[in-house]
């Protein structure tokens, strides 16, 4: 009884401390970004936040969008990620992009209920 008390201690205290979390590449990375749609000069600015094996874009947290998995594939100083955001209401976004160093660029799709989708790009601001 007693090894199955500390047993279950010790996981509370990994779980407690953050120990247990998915990490990512990208965790504790923040970019402020400039972003617009496909073909057309930046309208909106952004912030793409790493944390706990997540992404989250700080502009859809308006639309109901929330931090979601991200995958991450690291070659040489390069590394490129992807993730998938769903929304109740305003449907998905799909993201892709590049980081390299302090600068990170890529496109977003985002798949509207109803609509159209729009194509965005983003890159890291000057």
């Amino acid at each position: 009884m007693k090894r199955l008390l500390s047993a279950s201690a010790l996981v509370a205290l990994l779980l407690a401390s953050g120990s247990l979390c998915a990490a990512g590449p990208l965790d504790g990375k923040t970019f402020s970004v400039e972003m617009g749609k496909k073909g057309k000069k930046a309208s909106s600015p952004d912030q793409l936040v790493f944390a706990d094996g997540t992404f989250r874009s700080t502009a859809c947290d308006k639309y109901g969008f929330a931090a979601v998995p991200y995958e991450a594939k690291q070659e040489g100083d390069k590394t490129t990620f992807t993730a998938t955001a769903k929304s109740a209401k305003q449907g998905t976004m799909r993201w892709s992009g590049t980081v390299q160093g302090d600068s990170v660029s890529g496109e977003a799709t985002w798949d509207r209920v109803r609509r159209e989708p729009v194509l965005y790009w983003y890159k890291t601001k000057k």
